[in-house]
């Protein structure tokens, strides 16, 4: 929301503005949230002496989903970098790369990643039944919620890489 309250009103002075616009409502985004998170921290918080034992716990769960997101930033940047540094290697202007990159990330990739979103979405979900049940070393209930997950999976997976196949001059046309 103040990312589109913010877009509203710079959309009229051009695309710069418009940019930084988005740019600055992303970060007032976040700084809301990570109050909000903050407050209810506090409220939420119990006192008393917190163990080393819990300190390794959260560290152990923190860590490698903090490195995933950072080497998801990092592959993401080299990526944007590379595509439009290679269009020019393969003789189109610099300004033609960017337009080809744009098309690729606005029109194309969205396409694409769109069986992703879903199965990403179903996966989030799912992500708080099996840790409740891996807390409760309940190996049956997170074996069958993964099977679940993975038929999902290679079923959509299927079904859009058929569909892409037999629609993807239909597709690319529209």
């Amino acid at each position: 929301l103040i990312v589109f309250s913010f877009l509203s009103r710079a959309i009229k002075n051009g695309i710069p503005e418009a940019c930084a616009a988005a740019s600055l409502g992303i970060a007032v985004g976040e700084g809301v949230s990570a109050l909000f998170l903050m407050a209810v921290y506090l409220k939420n918080r119990t006192y008393g002496n917190f163990g080393k034992s819990c300190k390794r716990r959260l560290l152990s769960l923190s860590i490698p989903a903090a490195a995933g997101g950072y080497f998801n930033s990092v592959i993401h940047t080299v990526e944007n970098s590379l595509i439009p540094f290679m269009l020019c290697s393969f003789g189109l202007s610099h300004s033609q790369a960017m337009s080809s990159l744009g098309v690729i990330k606005g029109m194309a990739a969205p396409i694409c990643y769109f069986p992703n979103i879903l199965i990403s979405s179903v996966a989030t979900v799912i992500l708080p039944a099996v840790s409740y049940a891996s807390e409760h070393g309940r190996k049956a209930r997170i074996r069958y919620s993964s099977d679940c997950l993975f038929r999902l999976c290679f079923t959509l997976g299927g079904f859009f890489a058929a569909f892409f196949c037999s629609f993807g001059k239909e597709i690319c046309m529209l």
